[in-house]
């Protein structure tokens, strides 16, 4: 039973907020918020969804990607799914994707938040805006559920701005400090949450919350020699299959090397390869192979996407960085063996593909499922029985159980050695300080980069000019985006006041760890 009386579970009205920064982004995290939100609705008709995010990415996305209004209804929009939109932050190093961080609860946001009344939220990232969600959460005592989706941290290692990793480290502290629960998607994950990198043991209890797959769209039925032969594959050809965003953090450089050398070494007449995704490194890809030896198809949508997996014959997908890995998950469920890297997604290995820890077993594991059509076989069936584990209505049926269980946030963060220092409040003074800092880096970065652009075809005075200007706006509206809502967080001046003490030495602290680290 919640603060307003209505329960979350079993025929009673649910009222399901879910927070995610990039909800029109197609990726594993909105997937899996879509699958579980399309299961919610179809499985109770008293639920009903908010989805709180960003204008980010193909707002056409918003209601007509995987089916989520059932096709009887006749309509475009689905009942009993309301969408708010929220301020968001322009990152640009994923900009090709659009990708946003939310900001804060604007007063419009917050008056639509109370006009749904949740009787539980759910957030799945720990941006600025999931601590404004923390504060409305505690004051009104509403239950309160995170899931870990994506390692943030793990990713400033591929984008040379490991500089940053020590302040990730320390909000995700704090912020997860005040949630009851954590669910994270792996065993390996709950390990490396808790270890020292990390210590988000300390401050949260860490459960598993898998992710699910529908085995029913994802199905060796669905393998077509039409479409294999549209793509210039014959009945005899062995299929290598790739699915992903093509970024470094997910490692196509060793698939490419991968299918180089099985090149190299003569396979490319009974070998073909398949590369299903988009992203800054598509030319690089393109540019690597001849396109009758390996086709880059973009991304597919959902249909053809299942026959695309259940039409290859073996997945190699070498990404170091995946949570839990749905890409993986979906093509065991379509009947293929997985070659996939150890850590990361070994969970989804049981004598049914091989986890790599030597990389140059990427190219031998390869050559062997090539060369025995019997083993293949053999880890095609185990994929399938394993990915029923996963089944989509277990999973989620699972999740529907955690929110009738949820609890609302701690009313003070625990005071311990692994928890932020500088206020038991979700937003201390030195925590506004940092985001305006932040901002302000994240904005000029876009700035100077249009600024770089325009300079090329314009005077060196007006360039300076306009500079001096950006410069100064920015500051100016950083400031006066984030000081203001720091009160929202309540908590005692005290705690504000040692936050903006502690701001004076957390930046020279954080240059002198990054220094020892590197050294």
């Amino acid at each position: 039973m919640t603060s307003n009386g209505s329960t979350v579970h079993g025929n009673s009205t649910q009222r399901i907020l879910i927070q995610t920064s990039c909800y029109c982004v197609i990726d594993g995290v909105t997937s899996t918020i879509r699958k579980l939100e399309a299961h919610l609705l179809s499985s109770n008709p008293d639920t009903q969804i908010c989805i709180l995010t960003t204008k980010s990415g193909d707002l056409s996305n918003l209601d007509n990607y995987l089916n989520l209004v059932p096709s009887h209804l006749h309509l475009t929009v689905h009942p009993r799914r309301t969408v708010i939109f929220v301020d968001a932050l322009k990152l640009p190093v994923m900009d090709i994707y659009s990708y946003r961080l939310g900001l804060r609860l604007s007063p419009s946001s917050l008056q639509s938040i109370k006009a749904f009344n949740p009787t539980v939220i759910h957030s799945t990232v720990p941006d600025l805006l999931n601590l404004d969600l923390l504060s409305h959460s505690r004051h009104t005592q509403t239950p309160y559920v995170s899931t870990f989706h994506s390692d943030y941290i793990l990713y400033m290692d591929y984008y040379e701005a490991k500089w940053i990793k020590i302040v990730l480290e320390n909000y995700m502290r704090h912020t997860y400090s005040f949630t009851p629960e954590l669910y994270v998607p792996t065993k390996y994950y709950k390990r490396l949450l808790s270890s020292p990198d990390y210590n988000l043991g300390g401050v949260t209890v860490i459960k598993d919350w898998p992710r699910p797959v529908d085995t029913y769209k994802f199905n060796p039925k669905h393998r077509s020699q039409h479409w294999r032969s549209s793509m210039g594959f014959k009945a005899s050809d062995i299929v290598v299959c790739y699915c992903g965003r093509l970024v470094v953090e997910k490692n196509p450089d060793k698939y490419i090397k991968v299918m180089k050398a099985l090149e190299k070494k003569g396979y490319g007449d009974k070998v073909k390869g398949i590369v299903i995704g988009d992203g800054p490194l598509l030319e690089v890809m393109r540019s690597s192979f001849d396109s009758n030896y390996v086709k880059c198809t973009g991304w597919l949508e959902p249909p053809e996407l299942a026959v695309a997996y259940a039409s290859s014959d073996l997945f190699l997908f070498p990404s170091g960085c995946e949570t839990f890995g749905n890409v993986t998950l979906e093509a065991c469920a379509s009947g293929l063996p997985v070659i996939v890297e150890a850590g990361c997604s070994e969970h989804l290995v049981e004598d049914n593909g091989y986890a790599i820890e030597d990389q140059d077993d990427y190219y031998k594991r390869t050559v062997e499922l090539i060369e025995d059509e019997g083993l293949r076989r053999r880890m095609a069936e185990n994929s399938i029985i394993l990915s029923k584990r996963f089944d989509l209505e277990i999973v989620c049926d699972k999740m529907a159980k955690i929110y009738e269980e949820a609890k609302p946030p701690k009313n003070d963060a625990p005071d311990n050695k692994f928890n932020f220092p500088w206020g038991r409040v979700e937003h201390p003074w030195v925590l506004i300080g940092i985001e305006v800092v932040f901002w302000i880096l994240v904005t000029s970065c876009v700035q100077l980069t249009k600024l770089y652009e325009w300079s090329k075809r314009t005077p060196v005075i007006n360039v300076a000019a306009a500079a001096a200007g950006n410069l100064l706006a920015i500051v100016l509206l950083g400031i006066g985006k984030l000081v203001p809502k720091a009160q929202a967080g309540g908590g005692k001046m005290s705690d504000r006041l040692g936050g903006m003490l502690a701001l004076a030495i957390l930046f020279p602290l954080s240059c002198k760890e990054v220094q020892r680290k590197v050294n």
